[in-house]
């Protein structure tokens, strides 16, 4: 074909921005920062930095429908819909897929552009098929979850009339009952009410001292000592409700 007629048609694998659509799409983005070789786009794995664009992508169409839903019934909002904003934190959770990363030998968790590999022989890892490795930044510190695709046959469960509720609350944390004839467990809330507490009342405390003089949109919004509370909170919140559920 001419080379007129090629350009043409390469041209229309991109939509234009219109008015039902204004902004460019995936499609054209993707290719025009494989072609430009923009840095920060090719400094990660093509499917992370595919996935990251797509969720940006996400968010705007999330956006612009909830704009034009706002205008037809405003009632149903508290106010308008705000546009996404840019990320305060420096580092944000970020998603392998099984093309990225693999498991050698049953044992080692292999991270792309990089020689490092994770131990992960503690997990018990012995059957299923990767499908993703999600990184996660959180207080000071790299959470490094696995999701595995574990084939199993499920089970029927027999009829036995034993039958158990659990009621969640505030005060009484749970309250289990049976009726096996079992006592009644009743757990309090109190302990974890007391954490979160101490929380408030620190972090409104650590936040005044970081924020006095600033502005609204001016930072630091964060800082070590903050997070080390987060961290303390969640550790304490975590190591009550694993001895409840034992």
């Amino acid at each position: 074909k001419p080379k007129e007629e090629q350009k043409e048609i390469t041209c229309n694998l991109f939509s234009e921005p219109n008015f039902e659509k204004p902004y460019v799409d995936y499609n054209f983005l993707d290719a025009l920062f494989k072609a430009m070789i923009q840095n920060d786009y090719r400094a990660l794995p093509t499917q992370c930095s595919q996935s990251i664009m797509k969720g940006l992508f996400q968010n705007w169409k999330s956006f612009f429908a909830s704009l034009k839903d706002y205008k037809k019934n405003p009632n149903k909002y508290d106010g308008m819909p705000r546009i996404p904003k840019y990320i305060r934190s420096s580092e944000k959770e970020i998603l392998y897929t099984n093309q990225d990363c693999i498991i050698k030998n049953g044992r080692f968790l292999k991270f792309p552009k990089t020689k490092l590999q994770l131990n992960i022989g503690k997990l018990g890892f012995t059957e299923g098929k990767l499908k993703q490795v999600r990184v996660i930044p959180k207080y000071n510190e790299y959470v490094v979850e696995l999701v595995i695709d574990v084939p199993s046959e499920q089970q029927m469960i027999e009829e036995n009339a034993r039958y158990m509720s659990i009621d969640l609350g505030i005060d009484n944390l749970a309250t289990i009952v049976t009726n096996t004839g079992i006592k009644p467990v009743l757990v309090k809330g109190k302990h974890i009410k007391s954490i979160n507490q101490y929380y408030n009342k620190m972090k409104s405390h650590f936040t005044s001292i970081l924020r006095n003089g600033k502005q609204t949109n001016e930072g630091p919004f964060t800082s070590k000592r903050i997070e080390k509370l987060h961290q303390k909170r969640y550790l304490k919140i975590k190591d009550v409700f694993h001895k409840v559920s034992h």
